[in-house]
């Protein structure tokens, strides 16, 4: 009986059509069997949005290639839950067309892609191409195998998230691979807000993109890609801010267990 490959999901959110994404799947083939599951058109800046309020549209491209009009969760959670034959090994999102450093991971749909596999208990990675215009992933294949090849020790981890920032330089030029925290204070979007006019007179928005750098660090996701090294940062699903937890307890002196209360709330959830 012939042993069947382990799967590998591949997403992104810069759509089914981008370079990074065949790059990606390209290099996932070392690792099984490759199903891609993205979004039919750019969905960068989405974050961890899902689609609720509209039915999803699912188109199959090619063989194991599939596009969906929603975003990098939506694709994830419809490939585990409905398309594939049997649960993923390994979920990879990327390469993304630029980075996702710092506070950047939490307006990434790249980094929520990968996110929504650790959800869904397959170890995951979000990989990026720190660049601002042309982008060559010619190169990116071995890197982005030895930081899976890295992650085998923790394959037991379900909830395994990794994001993985490549430097632009070129693999003549890497240094090796560091992992890192999240710098603080690097945000593409600084908060300024353009206000235009459209043809017809009503007042129309947008956000100022801009790179602000404030914690350059030795040890941060930014100072490591700065230096030449492929930045991976483990991050967790878990927000809690275990660290204050007693000091609010205190602070808002809680009231001793109440049954009733508690049916209360378990009806209303």
């Amino acid at each position: 009986m012939q042993e069947t490959r382990p799967l590998v999901l591949v997403t992104n959110d810069d759509g089914v059509d981008s370079d990074g994404l065949e790059a990606l799947a390209a290099a996932a083939g070392a690792f099984g069997e490759v199903w891609v599951v993205a979004p039919s058109s750019e969905q960068s800046g989405v974050g961890h949005g899902i689609t609720l309020h509209r039915p999803l549209k699912v188109e199959q491209c090619s063989g194991r290639t599939y596009c969906v009009n929603g975003t990098p969760s939506d694709c994830v959670w419809l490939a585990i839950r409905s398309l594939l034959p049997r649960k993923p090994r390994l979920v990879l999102s990327g390469i993304n067309r630029g980075a996702n450093l710092g506070e950047d991971v939490t307006y990434s749909g790249t980094v929520a892609g990968a996110m929504e596999g650790a959800l869904r208990g397959v170890p995951s990675v979000a990989f990026s191409l720190v660049g601002r215009d042309a982008f060559d992933f010619s190169w990116t294949k071995d890197w982005v195998c030895k930081v899976i090849e890295g992650m085998e020790a923790l394959q037991d981890e379900g909830d395994l998230l990794l994001s993985v920032n490549l430097p632009p330089f070129g693999n003549g030029w890497i240094r090796g691979i560091q992992v890192t925290r999240m710098a603080r204070g690097l945000c593409r979007v600084d908060g300024h807000v353009i206000t235009t006019t459209d043809p017809e007179g009503n007042k129309i928005y947008s956000f100022a993109k801009k790179d602000i750098l404030s914690d350059l660090e030795p040890g941060t996701d930014v100072y490591a890609v700065m230096s030449g090294y492929v930045s991976v940062t483990p991050l967790v699903l878990d927000w809690t801010r275990y660290s204050i937890s007693g000091a609010l307890e205190q602070a808002y002196a809680l009231n001793a267990h109440n049954p009733k209360q508690s049916a209360v709330v378990r009806e209303a959830l």
